[in-house]
């Protein structure tokens, strides 16, 4: 709008204005990486001791208990990372009929 109204071209990265009101938040963002106590914390991965405890509690009597188990030593030995078991299928792990080469 600025442009077409008063044939004005406006960098912000080259505006005072803007670079001057982008200032104190790179301040801040540099504060908050030098203190140790306000970094973030990263995920502790799980034993395989505490993945078998997991994989007791689901009841293999049960078809919805049987796949909730599966499920969770199926991810554990294939390495999958949160939402990546969620996003398999039954279909992806039924077993397809031999190719023959020509």
């Amino acid at each position: 709008m600025y442009y077409e109204k008063y044939k004005q071209v406006l960098d912000p990265f080259k505006d005072i204005v803007f670079k001057s009101s982008r200032e104190p938040r790179d301040t801040n963002r540099r504060q908050l990486q030098a203190t140790p106590d306000k970094r973030k914390i990263s995920s502790v991965a799980l034993t395989v001791k505490e993945h078998q405890e997991i994989a007791k509690i689901f009841d293999e009597d049960m078809p919805r208990g049987l796949q909730l188990k599966f499920y969770q030593v199926a991810a554990f030995e294939l390495s999958w990372r949160g939402g990546e078991a969620t996003g398999c299928l039954v279909e992806h792990l039924k077993k397809r009929p031999k190719v023959t080469k020509l």
